[in-house]
């Protein structure tokens, strides 16, 4: 379950709203079909099209992806911020990606960089 790898229960909460939401806005099979590349990727572009202000963006580090939750200063509230791997790691389960890990490694008024992987 993707909450329990986050160790929290103020994210257990946020981790089965947001994979349900994934499951019901991108059905389980229709994500089976893609790569976890391109589950990230594509999540980022349907999360600026969904929140106004917000921009997501990917970048390829070694053994790694970077994903960059960007807007204005203190558009995202502090539980969101750290309860985005969440997010990400509900697609990425659903998708059917082997051990996903997310980690918030850095937070600024108008900035969050998480680390993601999987095998």
């Amino acid at each position: 379950m993707v909450a329990c790898r986050l160790g929290s229960t103020e994210c257990l909460a946020k981790g089965a709203l947001w994979s349900s939401l994934v499951d019901t806005l991108m059905p389980g099979a229709l994500l089976r079909f893609l790569s976890s590349e391109r589950i990230v990727a594509g999540g980022a572009q349907v999360f600026g099209q969904m929140h106004r202000g917000s921009k997501v963006s990917v970048e390829t580090a070694p053994g790694a992806r970077r994903v960059h939750l960007e807007g204005p200063p203190h558009l995202s509230p502090p539980l969101f911020v750290r309860c985005f791997p969440a997010v990400i790691l509900a697609a990425l389960d659903v998708g059917g990606a082997k051990e996903p890990r997310a980690a918030l490694l850095s937070t600024t008024p108008t900035r969050a960089t998480y680390e993601v992987t999987w095998t």
